[in-house]
């Protein structure tokens, strides 16, 4: 090949595009925070006697619904929750029922209307109203009878978000805020 020959090919030859610093990437919109985790040991506070109270007014000191837990020696662990029927008249019922801790979770079944009690503005109900309410008690938990309940809670405001779901399927129309108190705190189950 002549040197005429090269210089032409050269000439002819693609031009390699300049080699320049890599651009910087467009800017990303900000990414949402990641939703708080659920407390590890949802339950460590009832261990030290400390009640749950679901929907709390506390300039009123008052709760949509109450939770206690017995921890007996046998390793089962008991809910005892007290929760406004209605509140004219003012209904609470009180049931108690044994959970199980499944991780962050506190689960149950949806049951222990047929062992619950009743009081009727501050008053226990007579046999046959007890009768009564438990069986409307029954008649509107049906679709739910022996389904698994479970809650985690997550840090929100100065308590927690009770987050629900029923039978594997979360149910956030159902979850609720949630404070620790203490047996002398003065929090009643209220309307």
């Amino acid at each position: 090949m002549s040197l005429l020959a090269l210089v032409l090919a050269a000439a002819l030859a693609p031009v390699a595009p300049p080699v320049l610093p890599p651009s910087p990437p467009p800017p990303q919109p900000p990414q949402p925070a990641a939703p708080p985790a659920p407390v590890a040991n949802p339950l460590a506070p009832a261990k030290l006697g400390k009640l749950m109270c679901y929907s709390p007014d506390q300039a009123l000191k008052t709760c949509g619904a109450m939770a206690a837990y017995g921890f007996p020696t046998d390793g089962r662990i008991l809910n005892r929750a007290q929760v406004v029927v209605t509140p004219s008249p003012y209904i609470v019922m009180t049931t108690l029922t044994p959970v199980t801790l499944r991780g962050p979770a506190v689960c149950g079944r949806m049951e222990g209307a047929a062992e619950a009690s009743f009081t009727i503005d501050g008053k226990p109900a007579d046999e046959a109203t007890t009768t009564d309410l438990r069986g409307q008690i029954a008649r509107a938990f049906t679709a739910y009878d022996g389904v698994e309940v479970c809650t985690t809670y997550v840090p929100f405001r100065e308590g927690f978000m009770a987050t629900v779901s029923i039978g594997g399927a979360p149910r956030p129309d159902m979850n609720q805020p949630v404070i620790w108190v203490e047996l002398n705190d003065g929090y009643v189950v209220g309307q």
